[in-house]
């Protein structure tokens, strides 16, 4: 029933982000959706906490607050960076059971952080749970869900687990495939997750076609100067060093190199 819905909050998809600019720009009109609903619609969020001097992610210092604070660190007693961490999955395993939209978004980013510091085994254990999460949420195929799927992806490439990680990529992939289409580069970023998984196994052969694939994605989305490209051909020149064809790793080192010169001004 709309008459029970209070207000609508719309963050819009973000097409453009630079807060070192101070500008930021996102698609979804909020006027359209109040039309449409006859309900108040907050937006724009982004740019008025850019003008107010934040990064423009003002849901960040909320999601600090809520789930990393701790008054013990008002009491002036230490606690490590794990510690809180660690509290602040209690937390969300706690106090956001009846909530399973914002429980998979949390237990992602904080799956995140843990594997950003080398803690892959927890990291798993939460990236698996909120993969779990959004697929009993999900009706159907989303972005949420391929997104998952990839950054689970990652994380049990790093633990070792490689055919587990090519399941998870493929799977994202063929999501991104089909909602955002072949040439999109997230599809390009699932698919070069399945050729890492090929150059760790040693099966360069494998990888190579997938990389050149890669490649030929962002250059045409991102352009020939983009850093992803740079990376690419680093990827694609290291396979071709292993494989003995040193003129042709030579050649996309160079192309990797310039890239990066440029991007640095040099």
């Amino acid at each position: 029933d709309p008459g029970e819905v209070a207000g609508i909050a719309s963050h819009g998809q973000t097409v453009a982000h630079h807060p070192e600019l101070g500008g930021s720009l996102q698609i979804g009109c909020p006027s359209t959706i109040a039309e449409r609903t006859g309900r108040p619609v907050i937006a724009d969020f982004r740019r008025r906490d850019l003008a107010m001097g934040g990064e423009g992610a003002p849901l960040a210092p909320f999601f600090h607050y809520s789930v990393m604070s701790d008054p013990s660190e008002a009491r002036g007693n230490s606690v490590t960076a794990r510690e809180i961490l660690d509290r602040g999955v209690e937390r969300i395993d706690d106090e956001l059971r009846d909530d399973p939209g914002v429980r998979a978004r949390l237990l992602d980013a904080m799956g995140r952080v843990y594997q950003s510091l080398g803690l892959f085994t927890e990291a798993d254990t939460l990236l698996g749970e909120a993969l779990t999460l959004r697929r009993e949420l999900a009706a159907g195929e989303t972005l949420e869900l391929a997104e998952s799927l990839v950054i689970y992806g990652f994380v049990t490439l790093d633990l070792g687990d490689y055919a587990r990680a090519e399941s998870l990529y493929t799977a994202g992939a063929a999501i991104r495939a089909r909602l955002l289409g072949e040439a999109h580069p997230d599809h390009a970023a699932a698919l070069a997750g399945i050729a890492s998984v090929h150059i760790q196994t040693g099966n360069v052969d494998a990888a190579e076609p997938i990389l050149e694939r890669v490649l030929e994605i962002e250059r045409g989305a991102l352009g020939e100067s983009h850093p992803y490209v740079a990376l690419d051909y680093n990827d694609l020149a290291s396979i071709r060093s292993r494989r003995g064809d040193y003129d042709g790793a030579i050649e996309y080192y160079k192309r990797a190199l310039e890239i990066n010169r440029r991007a640095n001004g040099l």
